[in-house]
């Protein structure tokens, strides 16, 4: 709005007005006095011009964004600590801590151990790596890690808070509708997107499939969280569901993958080239879990998405016979399937 009220327009504008018989010259104390104004309101101008912007949502960011999303009542999600299975050889008190991969973690419930320290971070030490306690324990002797629970997330972007804003201006959940089912389901810490099945089984039946945070099938922990904050009592009322609505929490399910084709390379070997492909596929896999597909249509991996993977990899100058499980055709998910590279087979 206020783009064109830049220092030099602001000069040439000021300038003119003053008399003619008053020296004007860039090097004169008029000029100088002139300009350190008009500086000054061009600085002024770029700052009401974002005031300006951030009034919207799409043009705002931080705090900001943040304001703006409260209103709707939506809150940016905090940071979440991850939450992981642990074996031990005794029982061992909540409290304890242990160490591993520079990561400290805190017995939280029998057989289960939580991050001391916020994000994805805890969650990257592997399954099955050994627990060393900080403090002496008798009688222990086996301290090992498991599976996530429930992942640790950063806090949120402002990417997500936005589209969940937009989500709720544009497509109100309310009066328990499926919208609002997916918004109580996504709502519990570790959920990453949930889909709803209305009528699944039945007058007043709802189905809800999640994923956790990762975009990975969620733990029974998680499923049963999520059962336990919309309905704890079947039918009853307790919990954020209606009375008279029964709900059945389950996760999603894994699609395994295997991806085939030919190459010809100018450079590397056939296993780099299948890891570079591979970690491709598993970003644009992840990007494919649970999301909406226009007409409701089933989500699909596409033999043409991964063509183009291996015609971008700068080591592969040629490929052919491309197969999805053995099949050259595109391979349709589930509604209740999320993808699983289980190996990338190239060949020369």
């Amino acid at each position: 709005m206020f783009e064109h009220k830049t220092f030099e327009h602001l000069m040439e504008k000021s300038l003119p007005e003053i008399p003619l018989h008053l020296d004007k010259r860039t090097s004169s104390i008029i000029y100088a006095a002139v300009a350190v104004n008009n500086m000054e309101m061009a600085e002024m101008y770029i700052l009401l011009d974002r005031i300006f912007k951030l009034a919207f949502a799409q043009d705002s960011s931080g705090e900001w964004l943040d304001k703006r999303a409260h209103e709707a009542g939506v809150d940016r999600n905090p940071a979440v600590k991850a939450k992981r299975r642990a074996t031990f050889n005794i029982s061992v008190e909540n409290g304890e801590r242990f160490f591993v991969d520079d990561l400290f973690y805190r017995v939280i419930e029998n057989g289960v151990v939580e991050c001391e320290e916020e994000g994805t971070i805890g969650n990257r030490p592997p399954n099955d790596s050994e627990l060393l306690p900080v403090s002496n324990i008798p009688h222990l002797e086996t301290a090992v890690l498991g599976e996530v629970i429930i992942p640790g997330e950063e806090e949120e972007s402002d990417i997500s808070l936005l589209e969940r804003f937009l989500i709720e201006r544009r497509r109100k959940a309310t009066s328990a509708n499926k919208a609002h089912y997916k918004k109580w389901a996504e709502e519990v810490e570790g959920v990453g997107k949930a889909k709803v099945f209305p009528l699944w089984a039945g007058e007043g039946t709802v189905k809800i499939i999640i994923v956790n945070s990762e975009m990975k099938p969620a733990s029974p922990e998680l499923v049963q969280a999520v059962n336990d904050y919309i309905d704890p009592v079947p039918g009853m009322g307790e919990g954020e569901a209606p009375i008279g609505a029964t709900l059945t929490v389950e996760s999603a399910q894994n699609k395994e993958i295997t991806v085939r084709a030919k190459v010809s390379l100018r450079g590397n070997t056939v296993e780099g080239v299948s890891e570079e492909v591979a970690e491709e596929l598993r970003g644009m896999f992840k990007s494919l879990s649970f999301t909406d597909t226009p007409n409701n249509e089933k989500p699909a991996i596409k033999v043409a998405a991964i063509s183009n993977i291996l015609y971008q990899n700068k080591w592969i100058s040629d490929y052919l016979n491309v197969l999805i499980n053995g099949s050259p055709e595109n391979l349709e998910l589930e509604d209740v399937e999320i993808p699983y590279l289980l190996a990338v087979d190239l060949y020369e």
